[in-house]
């Protein structure tokens, strides 16, 4: 059968060359599961319809049923039936229902969109022989485990493709992670799809951002339905730490918090980069903020705090700017140590917040040094995996959804957001009261 399917290989399409890979997945695909995953555009649907094909002609018993499926009947047509049927104009296809009838070798294929109530009744009851799976990631996870109980006919192999999903997808964990199931896996990048100019790797990769790069361009499982800030990338964001220039102008936001882990006390420092200068080597390129020191804490009195504040404080230049939660006593506290200016912070609401952090990761003007924190990360939070400083929380924070996975209101979680919320203080304080102590309206102002 090898022999067989590198002949198809190399003279199915003369249009089209084949990858390593690609002809991998060809020649070894006979397991139960046989996935392929990994980045957009890299040629896993292509390789998955031949192999489909080999499988329909060659291997499946004559007279059987064999299903495909498709995160909805019309996107399984546009993706994978119109190629097929392109390769193999002697099979018949019908719209309603889906269905694609071999004379050939008696098969018929039910061909059904995976959030299409209606077809779910179509597989349910049926005993299929073999299953072609596309997006399988995009399916209701009981909608894929009703096919998978359907594959009852032997020699039951399964194909599916898709792009990776966030880290705690049910495909991740109990199937392609799972030693007990019998399934291989193949990993596609745009490499394994020769077909691709060098130019569109380059604008494809362009066009994609922070976990959305990530996902669909590094092919890796990471989370962002639902995420606040899906822009987000630590690489952009974090920067090696660096000595600030003493002409750069200082200011130190706080969020009040005492009971870990759910409320946390997090003091920033902050050095504002004039117009015009930047880091070499880095992406830091004035005007921007750059928090270069950060406290986050909890379970410690607002007296010892203070003193802790001071003490880090002594070196650097006065702060031009202390702003805190609106916490009379807490910043009365604060006041006899070293922070005399305190005043409350211009909180605004919560999307508000959420605007202006979203502005400096789009603008490129909000940097975080690695090594800013300055206390030992707190047991309350490692024990349950929770952010322990400020950069861990950006990519992690979630809009209040329901159980349906819909956004209830435009306003992020009240949970473990207490170093977005102190950046958000400073970024609306030096907006509101312009940063040198003039209110310039909504004009950010390094200098005063």
């Amino acid at each position: 059968m090898s022999r067989e399917k590198n002949k198809i290989v190399s003279t199915s399409d003369k249009r089209r060359p084949v990858s390593p890979k690609q002809a991998d997945f060809i020649i070894n695909s006979t397991s139960s599961y046989n996935i392929m995953w990994g980045v957009v555009s890299s040629g896993k649907t292509y390789i998955q319809i031949w192999r489909w094909i080999i499988y329909v002609m060659t291997e499946a018993p004559p007279g059987c049923l064999l299903l495909m499926t498709g995160k909805t009947s019309g996107a399984l047509w546009v993706n994978c039936i119109r190629q097929m049927l392109q390769i193999m104009p002697s099979w018949q296809y019908t719209e309603r229902p889906g269905t694609i009838r071999i004379p050939q070798r008696d098969i018929e294929i039910t061909c059904v969109g995976a959030w299409n109530d209606r077809d779910w009744e179509r597989v349910s009851g049926g005993s299929f022989a073999g299953w072609f799976s596309d997006e399988s990631t995009l399916a209701p996870q009981n909608f894929m485990q009703i096919c998978i109980k359907s594959i009852r006919v032997a020699p039951r192999l399964k194909f599916w493709s898709f792009n990776p999903d966030h880290p705690q997808h049910w495909i991740k964990i109990n199937i392609l992670d799972n030693p007990e199931i019998d399934c291989k896996s193949w990993f596609f990048t745009f490499d394994d799809n020769e077909t691709l100019t060098e130019q569109y790797k380059k604008e494809t990769a362009a066009a994609f951002s922070g976990l959305f790069y990530r996902r669909y361009i590094l092919g890796e499982w990471v989370a962002f339905e639902g995420v606040v800030f899906p822009d987000w990338n630590d690489e952009d964001r974090i920067v090696a730490t660096f000595n600030v220039p003493a002409h750069w102008l200082r200011a130190r936001s706080i969020d009040f918090g005492y009971v870990l882990p759910r409320h946390a006390f997090v003091c920033q420092w902050w050095a504002a980069v004039p117009p015009g200068e930047n880091v070499p080597g880095t992406k830091i390129y004035g005007p921007a903020w750059v928090m270069y020191r950060e406290l986050y804490t909890g379970n410690m009195l607002n007296e010892d705090l203070g003193k802790m504040i001071e003490q880090y404080s002594k070196n650097d230049p006065p702060s031009r700017l202390d702003v805190a939660d609106h916490d009379q006593e807490g910043i009365e506290t604060l006041r006899r140590y070293g922070m005399s200016q305190l005043i409350m912070a211009e909180k605004g609401t919560k999307i508000e917040q959420v605007r202006e952090v979203q502005q400096g990761i789009i603008n490129n003007t909000l940097f975080f040094m690695k090594d800013a924190l300055i206390n030992v990360p707190r047991s309350e939070l490692t024990s349950i995996r929770k952010p322990t400083r400020t950069v861990e929380e950006f990519p992690v924070l979630e809009w209040d959804m329901n159980r349906y996975g819909e956004i209830m209101k435009e306003e992020p979680k009240d949970e473990y957001d207490h170093g977005f919320k102190t950046t958000a203080y400073l970024l609306l304080s030096a907006k509101h009261f312009g940063f040198g102590g003039r209110n310039k309206g909504t004009k950010i102002v390094y200098y005063g």
